[in-house]
C-alpha cells in the first residue's frame, strides 16, 4: 500500500473508533412512565328529608251580615214565598187573590194569605200594589200588616173601591173589630184603580210599643201612635167574603231596632 492510501485507511478507522464512543457515551432517552389518574372517591350526596305536602283546605265561605230581611215579588213566575194558598191564582203578572163564598159566623169572613218566607218580626214595612178583582166593592181588602204569632189578633191596612182607607183589626178572642174607620180620602184610586198601600210598623219610644202609618199611592193617610206590639206575620188580606183583589209589587223590610 502507498503511504498516502495507509494515512487515509488509519484516519477513517480513528473516525468509526470515535464515533462509536459518542454513542455509547449518551443515555438514551426514557419513555415517560404513564401517571394513573387519580380517582376521587364517589360520596353519596344526601337527600333533603322529604316533607308531607299540606292537604289543600277548603275555602271558608262568606259568613252572612246580620241584616234586616228583604223580600221582593214581583209575581213573574210562582214561588214558596206565599206557601200554600188555596184561592190564589199566577197570571198575568200578578197574584190574584179570592174572592171567597161565605162561611161560618162573622170571624170566618176574614182571609188571608201569609208571606212566609217575611217570617215573624215585630218591626217592619210592607207594601204592594192592590187592584179591586171581582166581588163587592165595599167590602175592604189589602196588606196584611199584624197578625200575631198564635193568630188570636189581626191587622191590616186596608181600601175599597169607594175610595175608603182604613187600619182595621179584629180580635178573635173576644171576636170584636178593634179599630178602623170608614173614611173617604182623595188619594185612594176608586173603582178598578191601582193602589200602592203601604203599612209601617215602626219603633215608638216606649219598648215593645209601635207608631203606625198607613200610605196610600204615597199619602199618609191613617197614624195610630204608641200601639203594644208583638212579633206579627204579613201578607194580603180580604177583609169579608165575595172580594177578590190583585197584587204585585210586593215589598217587604224588617225595621232594626236601634240600640
Amino acid at each position: 500500500m502507498s503511504r498516502k492510501l495507509s494515512a487515509v485507511v488509519c484516519i477513517f478507522i480513528a473516525f468509526l473508533f470515535s464515533s462509536c464512543g459518542s454513542f455509547a457515551g449518551q443515555t438514551p432517552p426514557v419513555a415517560p412512565t404513564a401517571v394513573p389518574p387519580t380517582a376521587v372517591p364517589a360520596t353519596n350526596t344526601p337527600l333533603p328529608a322529604p316533607t308531607d305536602t299540606p292537604i289543600p283546605t277548603d275555602t271558608p265561605l262568606p259568613t252572612a251580615t246580620p241584616g234586616p230581611v228583604l223580600v221582593k215579588d214581583d209575581f213573574s213566575a210562582k214561588t214558596d214565598v206565599w206557601g200554600d194558598c188555596e184561592n190564589c191564582e199566577w197570571k198575568d203578572g200578578a197574584l190574584f187573590f179570592g174572592p171567597y163564598s161565605p162561611v161560618g159566623s162573622g170571624e170566618d169572613q176574614i182571609f188571608y194569605v201569609i208571606c212566609e218566607s217575611c217570617g215573624l218580626h215585630t218591626y217592619y214595612r210592607v207594601s204592594a200594589d192592590v187592584t179591586f178583582a171581582d166581588g163587592y166593592g165595599d167590602r175592604t181588602f189589602g196588606i196584611l200588616a199584624g197578625l200575631s204569632e198564635n193568630k188570636d189578633f189581626i191587622s191590616a191596612g186596608t181600601v175599597t173601591t169607594q175610595k175608603h182607607a182604613l187600619y182595621e183589626s179584629f180580635d178573635y178572642r173576644t171576636k170584636q173589630w178593634v179599630g178602623g174607620t170608614f173614611k173617604v180620602f182623595n188619594a185612594v184610586s176608586a173603582s178598578r184603580g191601582v193602589n200602592h198601600v203601604q203599612v209601617e210598623i215602626k219603633p215608638a219610644a216606649a219598648a215593645g210599643r209601635a207608631d203606625i202609618t198607613l200610605s196610600v199611592n204615597d199619602k199618609n193617610l191613617v197614624f195610630i201612635y204608641d200601639q203594644a206590639v208583638g212579633p206579627s206575620w204579613a201578607g194580603f188580606y180580604l177583609g169579608w167574603h165575595s172580594v177578590g183583589a190583585s197584587y204585585d209589587n210586593f215589598e217587604y223590610e224588617e225595621i232594626i231596632l236601634e240600640d
